[in-house]
Formats: structure tokens, sequence, C-alpha cells
């Protein structure tokens, strides 16, 4: 059951709340990626100083370079995979951006298309309670700096269940210093 008071925008806004979640994974992921081809240059780095030092047989150089150009090879082929990796997942994440974009577009348009001079605009999607709703919360005071998606990740909450319980909240302008409920896991 929706509760009063809640619109289009606020429900458009968990939506982009959701997918700004999404982005900051990606983020993380592509961090993460670029540790390891950091990692794997360190290695090769480590492995080419300990061919430089060995004493080798006269045909040792035709070896080290053998193995230099093999390693460079697979690090190589281990960035562009890594590369297209994230390519793929960031034109997932551009292409669900955009949708809900065109959706909360289309939404705000149709709300507008039914709205008078001065008339007050009327929820247009109830939020459902969420299935998963705790029992229990907290009673959380917003401090500077602080996202939804932020306290959901800190509390162990989520966003929809803090937007449900807390109806009017408006998840893009969290106001400092209200106090705000914090449904948690069990």
């Amino acid at each position: 059951m929706l509760p009063a008071g809640l619109c289009a925008q606020q429900y458009s806004a968990r939506q982009l709340a959701a997918l700004i979640e999404e982005v900051t994974a990606l983020r993380d992921e592509v961090n993460r990626l670029r540790m390891d081809v950091e990692d794997l240059r360190a290695e090769n780095a480590r492995l080419e100083e300990k061919l430089g030092n060995r004493k080798q047989a006269p045909n040792g150089a035709a070896e080290i370079a053998a193995l230099r150009v093999e390693i460079n090879n697979k690090l190589e082929a281990q960035r562009r995979e890594i590369a297209a990796s994230v390519d793929k997942r960031l034109a997932e994440v551009v292409a669900n951006t955009n949708a809900a974009l065109k959706e909360m577009r289309d939404q705000v348009n149709k709300a507008l298309a039914g709205v008078g001079a001065g008339a007050p605009v009327k929820p247009s999607t109830p939020l459902k309670e969420p299935k998963d709703l705790p029992a229990k919360g907290i009673q959380y005071k917003v401090k500077s700096g602080d996202t939804l998606s932020k306290i959901a990740r800190e509390q162990r909450s989520k966003i929809a269940w803090i937007l449900y319980v807390n109806p009017g909240l408006d998840a893009n302008r969290l106001p400092l210093g209200k106090e705000i409920v914090i449904p948690q896991a069990d």
C-alpha cells in the first residue's frame, strides 16, 4: 500500500538510486581490475629482473628475450580481456540508465499532461510494501555526506525499505539532521 503523498518523482528516485548503486559497483570492479593489472605488471617486472640477474650461457639472452615476449603477450591478452569485460558491463549500465531515464521522463510527462494550473500532482505509482521488510529498525540522524545508498549499506538495510517506511523522503535530497527510520535485516 502506498503511503499518502508519494509521487512519481519519488518512485523514479528509487530507480535512480538503484542505478547509482550499480554504477558504484561497476566502479569498484574497474578499480579491482586496475589493481590486478598493476599486480601483473609488478610480477612481470620482478620476473624480468630475476631473469636479468641470472647468469646464462651464451644462448641465454635469446631465452630471456623469448620469455619477455611471452610474458608481455600474456599481459596484453589479459588487459584486452579485462577491457572487454569492463566495456560490456559499462554498456549494460548505460543501457539500463537510459531505459530508466526514459521511463522517468515518460512518467513525468504523463503526470504533467493531466495536471491543470495549480492542481496537485497525485502519486502515479504506489509503493508496494517490500516482501522482505524487516520488523525492526533504528532511528538515524542524517549527516553531511550521507546518501541513501551509503546509509543502507552501512546500516545493513535496503533503499526500498528506507523509502517505504519514510513516506515523502526524497532520496536525492536528504535533509541534514532529519531523523529517519532505518529497517535492519534480522
